[in-house]
């Protein structure tokens, strides 16, 4: 949880997180997927600011 649990997770929305480790944890099954299918992903989420 120390890698997972950085200045940066903190910063970052629960929506935005999941979908980061998913990528992480799934990584076999994201390799067969395009590059620019999963950045357009990441890009279509709404970003937020926790304060």
């Amino acid at each position: 949880m120390n890698i997972i649990k950085t200045e940066r997770r903190n910063k970052m929305g629960d929506e935005w997180m999941n979908n980061s480790m998913l990528c992480y944890i799934e990584r076999d099954m994201f390799v067969e997927i395009e590059d620019e299918k999963i950045l357009k992903h990441f890009q279509g989420l709404r970003t937020r600011k926790i304060n």
